[in-house]
């Protein structure tokens, strides 16, 4: 290939870059199948559990809150705690009444994603490598679509968030939890938020604009009892409750160990796990309203 073409290459790759973090900061560049800017007055951010948890946008009838107000559901795979600050932050600038997060995420790891070094860098100063590494997946992009690279079997990372309204395809698969995934997944590392500075700003833009801001607990299958240390159910429910307790939020915290028929593995419901949820979410809701 001749110098030209990938100067060409690294520099739309760059220009792209920068054109699709200037999108997420002001939702240009929308959630796959969304028609517009975020107008929903509920906002629900997560990883892929809420992805089949909830459905992503507003159900027919009434509704994840039990009347008709409108939402939207953003869940990014494995979501990061940087990342979730990241949805909560943009979300909170379309000024929703509510914002229902997932909590997983600022208090435990699961055992293949516990960092070796944790630093707590604000995001500003991250700004630079966001664009580095964005720029390296769009200049693959743009390689693969001239025909000089195969297309990989693995997404590019930012194709993460254009996709965080997408609906699971394997909503009704049958369970599969097989032991070495159980091992590679489990213990859990249960720990405390790493960005604190972040998600206290976003709680005060919250306050200031009257936004509702919800934690969300999920449960997970029996199967991972014996993988966990003793009484894990126990450890991670006064983990959920500190965080809430910490904050003054409302936490929502159903059963943590549910039956594996309710699941498609260890965490994400099928579909009949998701009725249960949203049902109980719903009574819960409706009780303390």
């Amino acid at each position: 290939m001749r110098t030209s073409q990938l100067g060409f290459i690294n520099a739309a790759s760059l220009m792209a870059a920068l054109i699709l973090l200037l999108s997420l900061a002001g939702w240009v560049k929308r959630p796959d199948g969304y028609p517009g800017v975020i107008a929903q007055e509920v906002v629900v951010i997560g990883s892929s559990l809420m992805r089949f948890a909830f459905p992503g946008f507003k159900e027919n009838g009434a509704g994840i809150l039990g009347d008709d107000r409108p939402h939207i559901r953003l869940a990014i795979p494995g979501i990061k705690e940087t990342e979730s600050n990241l949805l909560l932050h943009q979300a909170l600038q379309s000024r929703p009444s509510i914002i229902l997060i997932e909590a997983n995420a600022y208090i435990y790891d699961l055992k293949h994603h516990i960092p070796e070094k944790v630093e707590v860098v604000a995001r500003g100063t991250k700004l630079l490598e966001q664009i580095r590494e964005l720029s390296q997946n769009l200049r693959e992009h743009l390689l693969v679509a001239v025909g000089i690279k195969p297309k990989p079997d693995i997404p590019y990372e930012f194709v993460r968030f254009e996709q965080a309204n997408a609906e699971p395809e394997t909503l009704n698969r049958p369970f599969y939890a097989p032991e070495e995934r159980l091992l590679q997944r489990f213990p859990l590392h249960i720990r405390g938020p790493r960005e604190e500075e972040i998600f206290l700003k976003a709680l005060k833009i919250a306050k200031e604009n009257n936004i509702e801001i919800v934690l969300l607990a999920t449960p997970r299958a029996e199967i991972i009892v014996p993988y966990n240390e003793e009484n894990m159910a126990v450890h991670l429910e006064k983990s959920y409750r500190k965080m809430a307790q910490r904050y003054g939020l409302p936490l929502f915290l159903p059963d943590l160990i549910w039956p594996n028929d309710f699941f498609i593995d260890t965490g994400h419901v099928n579909e009949k796990g998701r009725v249960r949820y949203l049902q109980e979410f719903k009574n819960w809701w409706q009780e303390r309203s």
